[in-house]
């Protein structure tokens, strides 16, 4: 009897730490979320929950070792949907990054996909070619938090600054001031032979047609217009896998 209780208490403690294991394993070594969003199944991105937010990016040690993502570059892109063609008077208000504002015009953002000095770049995974604006970033190691995959736990729910397990970099965005358009971002090295996983990926709510007007539209609006974007948005996903 006392012999079967041990052999049940290690079948036990064995398959917890297998599905530990498996879980750690599950974490992508790049990854997004939005302190505050929610992630929406039909389009494998978390969303923010209106017009400010904070846009995070992680790079948990795995397939490369921690010094390896401390002494590499990243970026994030701010790519607008939906995906346009290039029109030289493109002019869509602005946007905000860290209390900086970026121009929303033909001529401040980049058009195309995200290029690499390898010739590699994102895939246009129903977002490219597009215009988009690009962000440069290191991770720093004293910022670091408990991991977790934000696919299953977005919006910062699991957010801990007092755990070690993978390093963390955020920006406060205010989209109040961009008309028609949302930004989608993707995360990625510089090379781009690392990226963070399609369904990793977030983007900022629909949130105003006319800068120059009043900036919240009605509800109904939102929700009508938020409908059609998302349905574009899954069928170009599958379109584009």
């Amino acid at each position: 009897m006392l012999k079967s209780s041990h052999r049940l208490l290690g079948t036990i403690v064995l398959t917890s730490m297998l599905l530990f294991a498996t879980a750690a394993r599950a974490v992508p070594t790049l990854q997004l979320d939005i302190i505050g969003g929610s992630y929406d199944a039909a389009t494998q991105t978390v969303f923010s929950n209106g017009p400010t937010f904070s846009l995070v990016a992680y790079g948990t040690p795995g397939s490369q070792t921690a010094a390896q993502i401390l002494g590499q570059m990243f970026y994030i892109s701010a790519a607008f949907v939906p995906r346009m063609d290039r029109d030289l008077s493109f002019n869509a208000g602005s946007f905000e990054i860290d209390g900086a504002a970026i121009a929303a015009t033909d001529a401040n953002l980049s058009y195309g996909i995200p290029p690499g000095g390898d010739g590699k770049d994102l895939g246009a995974h129903g977002i490219y070619e597009t215009y988009y604006h690009e962000v440069s970033f290191s991770f720093d190691a004293a910022d670091t938090v408990t991991a977790y995959n934000t696919q299953d736990n977005a919006g910062g729910a699991m957010f801990d600054e007092l755990g070690t397990d993978m390093f963390f970099k955020s920006w406060d965005f205010n989209v109040a001031g961009l008309g028609g358009y949302q930004l989608h971002f993707d995360l990625y090295n510089g090379n781009r032979s690392l990226f963070a996983p399609f369904s990793h990926d977030a983007e900022s709510a629909f949130y105003n047609i006319n800068p120059n007007s009043d900036p919240v539209p009605e509800p109904s609006t939102i929700v009508v217009f938020g409908i059609g974007v998302l349905g574009i948005r899954a069928i170009r996903r599958r379109r584009a896998v």
